[in-house]
């Protein structure tokens, strides 16, 4: 093989294992500049909040996200909204939204998931972190990526263990396997109806993959 060939896979699979590396390194050094702007950061993501274009849920599913976040003891502190993005749930500062149209297609156990996942989302201040690492320029558009989908899986592993929902996660991945027909996440593309790839989100492999095996002992 010829020795450039060689080294510039080298190069490459350092960068890999580095990678895997970042967003525990970036978490760590993000929580001393979060502290210092905790103020600035969180009312920017309010402002930001205050401009989405929310509606009002049906009082079932009012209900049933309130017990859900009860159970986290935050029920107080995130607001329950519905959106018309095509998504199941999201959360963005401390507004927790919900397209109703998709989430009344979900069993319980799946709604109970997704709802914990959102609020973990909030409770361990990914929105912020994420803002601060957009803010302090860590580096490039792929470890932004690398470092969100580490914090969507922390965000799983923490809601599957917390309300031992972790059944809910995989019938939820694998809904949304059959229903894209693929393995990740996707993003339609309206020109070439296609589906592209969400670098943002682990694949609905990689999520099953890690979900399983809790759900198994629950």
């Amino acid at each position: 093989m010829n020795k450039h060939i060689i080294f510039t896979l080298l190069i490459l699979s350092c960068g890999l294992q580095a990678k895997e590396k970042t967003a525990a390194q970036i978490k760590r050094s993000l929580a001393a500049k979060l502290r210092q702007y905790k103020n600035v950061i969180t009312r920017a993501i309010k402002r930001d909040a205050a401009k989405r274009p929310y509606g009002k849920l049906s009082k079932k599913n009012q209900t049933f996200i309130r017990n859900v976040l009860r159970t986290l003891k935050m029920d107080k502190k995130i607001k329950v909204k519905s959106h018309k993005e095509y998504c199941h749930a999201m959360v963005f500062g401390n507004v927790l939204s919900v397209n109703e149209a998709l989430f009344d297609q979900l069993t319980d156990e799946e709604k109970k998931f997704i709802i914990a996942h959102e609020a973990m989302h909030y409770i361990l201040e990914h929105c912020e972190y994420k803002t601060c690492y957009e803010w302090t320029g860590h580096g490039s558009s792929s470890g932004y990526n690398g470092f969100s989908r580490a914090l969507e899986k922390e965000a799983d592993l923490q809601a599957a263990k917390r309300l031992k929902c972790a059944k809910g996660g995989v019938k939820f991945f694998q809904r949304l396997k059959r229903m894209w027909g693929c393995s990740y996440w996707n993003k339609k593309d309206k020109n070439k109806n296609r589906c592209t790839y969400d670098p943002e989100h682990p694949t609905f492999d990689e999520r099953l993959g890690y979900l399983k095996p809790i759900a198994a002992k629950q």
